[in-house]
């Protein structure tokens, strides 16, 4: 089972990172969780997003870093641009190890030959596939990182997820044709596959069994 954790949504982090390293095999980083990782490994991150409602998460990534190291896959190349209005320009592709300079952010990535081993055992043995936000900023045309994710997830459609109704929206106005199953409801989404439950449903259940005549 693989997740591929994207966007810029602090929930990635609070929900997915800390539900999906106890239940999944592999997960894959892109956006927000893969910066605040890099940031807590010492790595210069240049100007790459790592807050969401001025809130970032480095201290709570390197709180779970000894499970990190067991289960994320980090890229060695990542894709780099400056940011201008609305576009990106210097688009350039380096290597992680050298750090990202200042003015430029982190806006996809290269998948690593054992991010592939990974999709190909997933594949090959029918497991689960989430995407959780594109790994690369996919609206902007950055789609190394998700376009041959979305060709593993296609050869394992029926057991492929793409959660979030801003991401299914992107793929299929932006870039490829996703044939599994895609959820509008993100952020609940998110919860309930990496943590088993909701807190609405939660109560809902106390309720019943606290008012069981209604």
């Amino acid at each position: 089972s693989i997740a591929v954790l994207g966007g810029i949504k602090g929930e990635k982090i609070e929900d997915g990172l800390t539900g999906f390293l106890k239940t999944y095999s592999a997960i894959i980083p892109g956006g927000i969780v893969l910066n605040n990782i890099l940031k807590a490994k010492g790595y210069e991150i240049g100007d790459s997003v790592i807050k969401d409602k001025k809130e970032d998460f480095v201290k709570k990534v390197t709180a779970m870093m000894p499970d990190i190291d067991k289960k994320v896959i980090l890229p060695y190349k990542v894709i780099i641009a400056r940011k201008q209005n609305d576009s990106f320009i210097d688009k350039d592709t380096i290597d992680i190890q050298k750090g990202v300079p200042k003015g430029f952010m982190i806006v996809d990535f290269e998948l690593s030959s054992l991010s592939k081993v990974y999709f190909e055992l997933c594949v090959k043995n029918k497991g689960q596939i989430v995407m959780a936000g594109t790994p690369g900023i996919y609206t902007s045309g950055f789609r190394t990182a998700t376009d041959p994710i979305l060709d593993y997830m296609n050869q394992n459609s029926e057991n492929s997820i793409v959660l979030g109704g801003d991401t299914a929206q992107e793929i299929t106005a932006f870039g490829k044709t996703f044939n599994g199953t895609a959820s509008t409801g993100g952020g609940s989404s998110l919860h309930y596959l990496a943590h088993g439950d909701l807190p609405i449903l939660k109560a809902l259940k106390e309720n019943k069994i606290a008012f069981p005549n209604g």
